[in-house]
């Protein structure tokens, strides 16, 4: 079976060089979008970061590129920001509204799973009670025979 490749780049954040900040943007844009807010500037992208304590110390140069490779990878969706234009030059320099994508949703939804369910030390997982669960039925089997073996009960 052949798998394409393509599908899984809204995953790529998770291993590339700046990986902290894109986890840390990805998380504002689920935020934002529980909020109802749809559209994010980049001033309201570096606001949020600072508000929730970004992974890197100074993220504002950095900022345009992350924005950038995450609509490259998939996760979000870039838009022309003309709201508050008020003369020609403004209208003709670049600005744009960032939209969490459905693939990019659906990839941090996907981590965030995966980190609730497979990481959290000290939780038994559904597959580990399903063999616990038969060792003590084997072991209860073994105590109510007549013939007690305290090799099999060890």
């Amino acid at each position: 079976m052949v798998h394409d490749d393509s599908r899984l780049k809204p995953f790529a954040y998770l291993n590339a060089e700046k990986a902290r900040l894109y986890r840390a943007m990805m998380a504002l844009f689920l935020e934002a979008k529980a909020h109802f807010e749809i559209h994010l500037r980049p001033a309201e992208v570096l606001t949020g970061l600072h508000k929730h304590g970004s992974p890197d110390a100074d993220v504002t140069g950095e900022l345009d590129g992350a924005l950038t490779q995450l609509c490259e990878w998939g996760n979000l969706r870039r838009t022309q920001d003309t709201s508050d234009v008020r003369t020609v030059e403004e209208f003709h320099r670049p600005r744009y509204l960032y939209q969490l994508t459905r693939e990019g949703e659906a990839a941090e939804r996907a981590v965030r799973a995966y980190e609730e369910n497979v990481l959290k030390p000290g939780e038994l997982q559904t597959a580990a009670l399903a063999v616990i669960r038969e060792q003590l039925q084997a072991l209860l089997a073994i105590i109510r025979s007549s013939d007690l073996d305290a090799k099999k009960i060890h």
